[in-house]
Order: C-alpha cells, then sequence, then structure tokens
C-alpha cells in the first residue's frame, strides 16, 4: 500500500516544509502532494521505528512527496512566504549578484508588491509566481528553477515588459527546508544598479 510507505516531509501550519525528525508533537501538519492531515509518528518501538515519520490516514492512496515535487514545494512555500509578508506589510530584503559586473546588490522584494499569484497566465509566460503591484500590473516575476531554466523566450519577454525577474534554483528536497533563508538570495535577478552595467534596465526595484 502506498500509505504504508514512510514519509519523511509534511507541511506545517504555515505552509513550510518539515522534516520530521524536527517536527513536534501536537502540531498540524498535512501532506505537500495531496493536502490530506498527516501524524506524526516518533521513532520507537515496532517495524517503523527507525526514525520519525508522517504518516496518512488508513485508506489514503497517497505516497507523499518524491525528488520530482521538488518544484512544486518550492513553489508553494516561496509564495506562502510573499503572501504573509504582503498581509503583515512586511519587507524581504533580498541580496544578489549582477553575472555581468560582479557586484552585489540589496532590494526589498515586496517595494511595491500588494498581490501574489501563482501561475498567471500572461499569455507568452506563466510565471511560477507573480507579485503585482497596486493597479494588478505583474512588475515581478520569480522562477522555480528544477533542473529546467527559462525559455529565452521566456526572458526576453519579461525584459520587454519591464518584469524583473528573480531565480531560485533548488537541487535537493532538502532545500524546501530553508526556504526562509533561501529566499533572501536568489541565484539571479535580471536587474543591475550601475550604470555602465550592459545588464543595468532600471535604477529602481520596481
Amino acid at each position: 500500500m502506498a500509505n504504508e510507505l514512510l514519509n519523511p516531509w509534511a507541511l506545517d501550519s504555515n505552509g513550510m516544509l518539515v522534516n520530521a525528525e524536527k517536527a513536534e508533537k501536537g502540531q498540524q501538519y498535512s501532506c505537500p502532494k495531496c493536502h490530506e492531515h498527516l501524524s506524526l509518528c516518533k521513532k520507537g518501538k515496532g517495524p517503523n521505528a527507525r526514525r520519525n515519520h508522517f504518516k496518512h490516514k488508513p485508506g489514503s492512496h497517497c505516497s507523499g512527496p518524491s525528488e520530482s515535487d521538488i518544484h512544486i514545494l518550492a513553489k508553494e512555500g516561496i509564495s506562502n512566504i510573499i503572501r504573509s509578508a504582503i498581509e503583515k506589510h512586511q519587507d524581504i530584503p533580498i541580496t544578489w549578484t549582477c553575472p555581468e559586473c560582479g557586484m552585489d546588490f540589496s532590494a526589498n522584494l515586496l517595494k511595491k508588491a500588494k498581490a501574489v499569484e501563482v501561475e498567471k497566465n500572461l499569455g507568452t509566460s506563466r510565471p511560477d509566481i507573480a507579485l503585482l503591484d497596486e493597479n494588478g500590473k505583474v512588475i515581478v516575476a520569480i522562477e522555480i528553477v528544477y533542473k529546467h531554466e527559462p525559455t529565452d523566450e521566456t526572458s526576453k519577454f519579461y525584459n520587454e515588459q519591464n518584469i524583473v525577474l528573480v531565480r531560485y534554483v533548488f537541487h535537493t528536497i532538502e532545500e524546501c527546508s530553508f526556504l526562509y533563508a533561501k529566499i533572501k538570495f536568489p541565484d539571479s535577478v535580471n536587474l543591475c544598479f550601475r550604470h555602465n552595467c550592459p545588464s543595468c534596465k532600471s535604477m529602481s526595484f520596481p
């Protein structure tokens, strides 16, 4: 049975991915894949005692997250962080290095963001996470990269529409456990604040 497989991952009440080894009894947990309620089973006596794990209710056919679900877990986790920050009027400071001039820059990811949408259809592109300003215009596109990079056509579209592209690259599912830290250091931002840099497209973060 699929639900007999040991599942080391769950989402907590804040939508953050938690490993069973760091989970606590008495908290609410759900499956990142099917969103059903999960029970935390601590290691002890019995055939499944070798490590902590989460367990679906009897009758569930969900096998829990796999390596192929990294993209979904990261997308949902980061969008939840952003949505919560917008609702609480909080900043999300980010730091990145321009690949052209090698300079380090910092900005507030949510400087003008008033809303967040997942998989928003822009016609030519459908960003994993879109940040919208007060007029509903997409100003930042966040792409979660796991194995597949955004196409050249997609990157060109963002540039033509003056949409800042922010990339977060994931290699393992364990990285989804540290989204609060990872969101502050994107792997790339198609924006440079240095006047003589060929990548410079704006002197302010949208």
